[in-house]
């Protein structure tokens, strides 16, 4: 199970951060030894923010957009329903959307179960505290990105921690 990529889109439909991580130390299948590949490095877990104006990330908050007015039109009861993941032939979307409407992604393999519960997590013990309750962090990032070193160090942190992440 792997975790390829994460991205947060703020309210305005900008990707405020991407990462997109480089797994090199994920053994081959080929490989007779079960042994845990080591923990990778800050220095080769990928990049931060290169795709922010990217078409990916377009494309992503596009087709995410897209399935949440699909699916919220095709409740048929008074609760709403709500996109939390979905899965294509390659890879699973895992969404979640705060109150305020900062929309976080992640994308992994097809084995992942439902990480709706990390990205919870995530939003509330790094972001908040990291982004949020910052006073230097601006309140409209318009065509900015998060590039606080304390997010970024602590949201790596939290990602390699999870059992899904290599």
């Amino acid at each position: 199970m792997t975790i390829y990529a994460f991205y947060i889109f703020d309210r305005h439909c900008s990707c405020i951060y991407s990462r997109e991580y480089g797994h090199t130390n994920v053994p081959s299948s080929s490989s007779s030894t079960s042994q845990p590949s080591p923990a990778p490095s800050s220095a080769n877990l990928g990049s931060v923010n290169k795709n922010n104006t990217s078409d990916t990330a377009k494309l992503l908050f596009g087709l995410i957009h897209s399935l949440k007015n699909l699916s919220s039109k095709l409740s048929t009861s008074d609760t709403p329903n709500l996109l939390r993941s979905f899965s294509t032939g390659s890879y699973r979307v895992h969404y979640l959307e705060s109150l305020t409407s900062f929309k976080f992604v992640l994308l992994s393999d097809l084995d992942t179960e439902n990480l709706q519960p990390q990205l919870w997590d995530l939003y509330s013990s790094v972001f908040l505290k990291t982004v949020v309750f910052n006073a230097l962090s601006p309140m409209e990032f318009g065509d900015g990105k998060i590039s606080n070193a304390s997010f970024i160090q602590q949201s790596d942190k939290y990602l390699q921690a999870l059992p899904v992440f290599y």
